[in-house]
């Protein structure tokens, strides 16, 4: 008999843990027991719920998270008249064969395991980066955006060759949001503008260094496209303290000055990362004309918004010379026409608030205020339009 015991009083304390908000619960130990294959070396995964969860849907989640699994079993806890859940337990290494340090990673893994199964983060190749350089599951979802970004604008690189630069190189891959977190994050310990400022040219050269060990020219140029988008990005909410609900991320880009940007230059773009939601908003004028508009283009969204934006100047040029376009688009598979308009709806409020979150207020005296708990590398900025479209 493998359970102890003290194993049956833990297993019972997180299925007491369960109910209809938390969904499953999650622990990791080393793998102990005598006189079997890969005690002492390979991990246990413990995940627990009220419902049993069927392979097909938690073997992707593992395999995006860098785990190898070995073998799993599935434990049912009650009687024929009580139901108290279901045990499943992972026997694992990582992808390479290794150990894991469940010390180090316990929290990381299990934190994406949930999050996703609560439905606030997505089940995404770069999920990896937990177990690769430490990243949890807020920060790979600032990778996330960038990376959907990037391929936005035209990339010349497939999506399948920006998940190995990531992932193949993660000490570039950790300065990226050491970059991101040192320029935007409202925390003490990045100091004054001076200090935040040299602090930033630190982590530039450092990065710039770890692209000695590239070892392909198309990651090396993929990794220096990220980086591009993070110096050129001027605004971002995501330090904004907010509700469990609220995962979007946004971020407000000085387009001129990014590499790859497709012609023509917008003003300023705001792009919006979600869990079920995609979204960017371009201006190409400090006042600009425009509305936003429902996309099904998942792939080029942003290619069908800036023919959009073309036409409107062309429109709109005797009223506003400027023009402006958005657009959105939906992730969440919907299984009729009215949930899709419900969700629908819910998205555009998400990338609206989005939007604003960003944006400047102006007070009843005129005086522009930056939002709260956003740094703003730009001047004042408090025009947004978002007429609907469609």
């Amino acid at each position: 008999m493998r359970s102890s015991p003290q194993d049956a009083v833990r297993d019972i304390t997180y299925l007491e843990t369960l109910s209809g908000r938390n969904k499953i619960a999650f622990n990791m130990e080393r793998f102990e027991y005598q006189q079997v294959a890969l005690s002492g070396v390979a991990s246990m995964i413990y995940i627990y719920s009220l419902d049993k969860i069927d392979l097909i849907h938690i073997m992707p989640i593992l395999q995006n998270l860098g785990l190898h699994v070995i073998d799993q079993l599935t434990t049912k806890v009650g009687n024929r008249n009580q139901n108290l859940g279901y045990i499943q337990s992972f026997r694992v290494l990582d992808c390479d064969g290794n150990a894991i340090d469940e010390d180090t990673y316990r929290d990381l893994i299990g934190c994406i395991i949930i999050e996703v199964f609560n439905d606030r983060t997505e089940n995404d190749t770069l999920n990896q980066l937990a177990l690769r350089c430490g990243l949890d599951w807020r920060a790979i979802n600032v990778i996330q955006l960038y990376r959907n970004v990037y391929l936005q604008l035209d990339a010349p690189f497939s999506k399948g060759q920006v998940h190995q630069a990531l992932l193949m190189n993660p000490q570039s891959t950790k300065y990226l949001f050491d970059y991101f977190e040192a320029k935007f994050s409202c925390k003490e310990v990045f100091g004054d503008l001076n200090h935040r400022k040299k602090n930033l040219q630190n982590i530039d050269r450092d990065f710039i260094d770890s692209l000695q060990s590239v070892e392909d020219i198309a990651s090396d140029i993929i990794l220096r496209r990220v980086f591009n988008l993070m110096t050129c990005t001027l605004r971002t909410n995501f330090y904004i303290p907010n509700s469990p609900a609220q995962t979007a991320i946004s971020i407000k880009l000085d387009s001129e000055k990014v590499q790859q940007m497709p012609s023509p230059s917008p003003f300023r773009e705001i792009y919006v990362h979600d869990v079920h939601m995609e979204g960017t908003h371009l201006r190409f004028g400090s006042v600009s004309r425009g509305g936003v508009r429902w996309s099904d283009r998942i792939s080029d969204f942003r290619s069908e918004v800036l023919g959009l934006v073309k036409t409107q100047q062309a429109k709109n040029v005797v009223i506003v010379p400027e023009g402006s376009k958005g657009g959105f688009v939906v992730k969440k598979q919907a299984h009729s026409k009215e949930e899709a308009q419900d969700i629908a709806k819910e998205q555009y409020r998400r990338f609206i608030q989005s939007l604003l979150d960003i944006t400047d207020n102006v007070d009843t005296e005129g005086q522009v205020h930056h939002p709260s708990h956003v740094l703003c590398y730009d001047t004042a900025d408090p025009y947004l339009v978002v007429a609907a479209d469609k």
